[in-house]
């Protein structure tokens, strides 16, 4: 599938090269493909549909304007430097269903960012491993601690 902003073969997105500022990634994605979006000023905003179930190499990097994408319950991986040099990025909510997340370099140079990350998840932990202020959220099932 090719269209005059999205460069998508089998379920591979490969290239965006829109000027939106909002962008809505097509259904049918698997895979957000290495610098799919690398270096994008103009975008602000990225929602990834249900299905997509990994983030490539550098695939966000140095979109340096995006301040909110919303990560879909299926993605499982996050490749390194995915989202390198988000200076507005300020809030990321990573779901329960990522179970890899490459080394501490997803986040570089995304200086003001908080991950929003369920108790207890793989998120929390690679939070916790590499320094990455996070907010935890609790799940209807979670136990929370009451003082008295």
């Amino acid at each position: 599938m090719e269209n005059s902003e999205f460069v998508i073969i089998d379920g591979v997105l490969n290239n965006y090269s829109g000027k939106d500022d909002t962008v809505i990634i097509p259904k049918g994605i698997i895979l957000i493909g290495g610098f799919s979006f690398f270096g994008n000023a103009d975008i602000m905003s990225v929602h990834i549909p249900d299905g997509v179930i990994k983030i490539g190499f550098y695939s966000f990097g140095e979109c340096k304007n995006l301040k909110n994408i919303t990560i879909p319950n299926s993605v499982t991986s996050i490749n390194r430097l995915a989202f390198k040099g988000f200076k507005s990025l300020t809030n990321v909510t990573i779901p329960n269903s990522v179970t890899y997340i490459a080394d501490g370099s997803v986040f570089d140079e995304c200086d003001n960012i908080i991950l929003h990350v369920t108790a207890g998840s793989y998120a929390e932990q690679y939070a916790i491993e590499n320094g990455i202020p996070f907010i935890v959220k609790w799940t209807k099932t979670d136990k929370k601690c009451e003082t008295s």
